[in-house]
């Protein structure tokens, strides 16, 4: 393991220095090897993964669940690694940096400018450059290169759902192409013409303008926006209707038909699977049939779709969502900014609990329950549900306290390890006030163990055997037994390590 050879390096180092590292009960060798408080703590987390912590929130280096390395050098950095996977995350100082790799993929974003290859080792794999919005450069999946200085000209692949884009003092005239459309812009948005295989558009805006989907739909517009018209062609539902805004507005189709005042404020639909009445929209939207909603916005509204429910109060300050699905049923409620709540809920069998929870209250205080384990933090100063860069650079920084359990151990941390509490269920507990006092004992009461000032005054007791400690280097009692066992079971924690 990489996490216990750094960890041995920094207790020697304190050690030489003359700094008292006391010496712990081989029973508790496992839960805290090293605790001084926010400058240092080197133990396992309640997962039995080796971390290291130190300089309060601003170091840390761990082994995650799930295999994956994490250090942070907070807030200026933080990465996830995989060595087997070849994965690789970082944050600088997020949101100003991020880079990712997935096997030879990578991606890399610094404030607006990105970076993306396909392959890291091929030096003829497609890439792209970005520096938003003057400067592109890159290589497209097809080997065809291109480099584009906004606006004075150049070409860009792969770019807004387009093969290619093609610009000259743009807006003053653009080339696009997507498979076999093509689309010639002067003067953008201005002057347009696009021709393809079942599409024809051509355009001078606002004064006329006519797209043409074959078999499916004619549209036009005259001066727009005060006249537009359409003509449609699906098989059950062709028909046409215009527009004459601000006015009025008629669209008649096989299955529904609709009638607009003052569009889009009055409208009226009918049809075989959906009736709308707005009246007037956005403050009263009444539909039912495949969206089932009603609206008195902003004041209360709910709305259902499918296996979704959802509901608002004072928009959007309140509301409340539900999601179905044929294993489970997920809940949200939000009273924003301040409160979020979100579970989710098996189907079978029917659990009386969520199997998972998620609670902020901003700024406040963050929880979490998972199979995992549960969380609990304070404070908790992004308002948004935490994204993987607040959670590895920010978050511990503003954390004063915070609380992680399972059915194994729970652990407790105040201001980053000044006050730490960890209990083990039947097994053992141990409670620290660095640098003050520090005392640990087993629950059937077999060992125990006091420290004043980390070793000016000390004891312990393991089974029949105890020991005194006096100005750090004093030792009283069976320390020539106590001493070998301690020196064995630090050798076989090593090699176990």
């Amino acid at each position: 393991m990489r996490i216990p050879h750094m960890s041995q390096a920094v207790l020697l180092t304190l050690m030489a220095t003359g700094v008292a590292v006391p010496a712990l009960p081989a029973r508790a060798t496992r839960s805290t090897p090293a605790d001084f408080g926010p400058v240092l703590i080197s133990d396992r987390d309640i997962r039995e993964q080796p971390r290291l912590r130190a300089v309060g929130p601003l170091f840390e280096s761990r082994e995650l669940e799930t295999g994956e390395l994490f250090r942070a050098l907070r807030p200026l950095f933080s990465k996830v690694e995989d060595d087997e996977l070849e994965t690789l995350q970082a944050h600088f100082l997020w949101p100003v940096g991020t880079y990712l790799r997935k096997g030879k993929r990578s991606y890399w974003r610094f404030l607006s400018v990105i970076g993306q290859n396909r392959d890291v080792e091929d030096p003829a794999s497609p890439y792209r450059v970005w520096v938003l919005p003057v400067f592109f450069v890159g290589r497209d999946p097809a080997g065809e290169n291109y480099l584009a200085v906004f606006p004075i000209g150049g070409k860009i692949n792969r770019v807004l759902g387009r093969d290619k884009v093609v610009f000259v003092l743009f807006p003053l005239y653009m080339y696009s192409c997507a498979g076999t459309t093509r689309s010639y812009d002067v003067l953008w948005p201005i002057i347009s013409r696009t021709k393809g295989e079942t599409l024809s558009h051509f355009r001078i805006f606002p004064f006329y303008g006519k797209a043409v989907r074959a078999g499916r739909s004619e549209k036009m517009f005259v001066l727009w926006p005060f006249w537009t018209s359409a003509k449609y062609f699906y098989e059950g539902s062709s028909g046409g209707g215009f527009v004459l805004f601000p006015l009025f507005g008629h669209v008649k189709l096989e299955d529904q038909e609709s009638w607009m005042v003052l569009p889009p404020f009055f409208r009226w639909s009918r049809g075989k699977k959906q009736n709308v009445t707005y009246c007037p929209w956005p403050f009263f939207q009444k539909s039912s049939g495949t969206i089932d909603k009603l609206y008195f916005w902003p004041v209360w509204g709910r709305k259902a779709k499918g296996n979704i429910r959802q509901n608002f109060l004072f928009w959007p300050v309140f509301s409340k969502e539900i999601r179905e699905t044929p294993r489970d049923v997920s809940k949200s409620y939000a009273a924003r900014p301040f409160v979020y709540y979100q579970s989710r809920t098996d189907k079978e069998p029917a659990a009386a609990e969520p199997r998972t929870k998620y609670l902020k209250i901003w700024p406040l205080l963050c929880y979490e329950k998972k199979e995992s384990g549960r969380r609990l933090r304070l404070l908790d100063l992004y308002p948004l549900k935490n994204n993987p860069g607040i959670e590895r650079n920010w978050a511990p920084l503003w954390t004063l306290y915070s609380y992680e359990g399972n059915a194994r151990e729970k652990e407790y941390e105040l201001l980053w390890g000044l006050f730490r509490r960890r209990t083990r269920p039947q097994q053992e507990v141990y409670t620290s006030l660095f640098p003050l006092v520090a005392w640990r004992a087993t629950a059937d009461g077999s060992a125990r163990e006091w420290s004043v000032l980390k070793g000016l005054v000390g004891y312990s007791r393991d089974g029949d055997r105890k020991r005194f400690r006096l100005l750090y280097f004093l030792k009283f009692g069976d320390t020539d037994e106590d001493d070998a066992g301690e020196s064995g079971a630090d050798e076989a924690g090593a090699r176990e390590e």
